[in-house]
């Protein structure tokens, strides 16, 4: 079983805002074996599917939810 101490800033959201992965996989239109990996670090998101989580978390959440909620975004 997976630690806690292992999620990445998407997965303690989801975590914290008592969201369901498989919803949120879901409403994103994206693999929930995905969203597993992105969630314990294992997969990097492309910008299009960071964007397809955000608005899913927005919906799931009734409030708006950015990009840089979910993960931690490098400047090149």
């Amino acid at each position: 079983m997976r630690m806690v101490s292992e999620l990445t800033k998407l997965g303690m959201f989801i975590l914290l805002n008592r969201l369901r992965p498989t919803d949120v996989a879901r409403e994103a239109g994206i693999n929930r074996q995905y969203l597993g990996r992105l969630r314990f670090g294992e997969a990097e998101p492309t910008r299009p599917v960071m964007v397809k989580i955000a608005r899913a978390c927005t919906l799931r959440l009734r409030r708006p939810v950015t990009v840089a909620e979910l993960f931690d975004l490098e400047v090149r």
